[in-house]
């Protein structure tokens, strides 16, 4: 199983962060989406896909024709889930 991490900074005039993701240097506390356990406001999240799907992309060209991308297969991610450091060295080494 592949995981991928994934921690989002933000930065709004109004200090406030849309609800559910994690920013650096706020205290906000989460509940592990694979314990349960609520989580201190200074441990990091880790965001874990659990379901993908392969994705088709493409080529893509410039307005003056020129290829910029040459397309091709890759996936995207369809749910994730928000797991505690813990949790995420567990699913890792599995």
């Amino acid at each position: 199983m592949r995981l991928a991490a994934r921690i989002i900074i933000y930065s709004s005039a109004s200090g406030h962060q849309p609800p559910g993701d994690l920013a650096i240097g706020c205290q906000n506390m989460y509940v592990c989406d694979s314990c349960k356990k609520q989580i201190a406001p200074s441990i990091p999240s880790r965001l874990v896909p659990v379901k993908t799907r392969t994705k088709q992309y493409p080529k893509r060209y410039d307005k003056g024709g020129s290829l910029v991308d040459k397309g091709g297969d890759g996936f995207e991610t369809v749910s994730e889930i928000r797991v505690c450091p813990e949790c995420h060295g567990k699913m890792e080494n599995s």
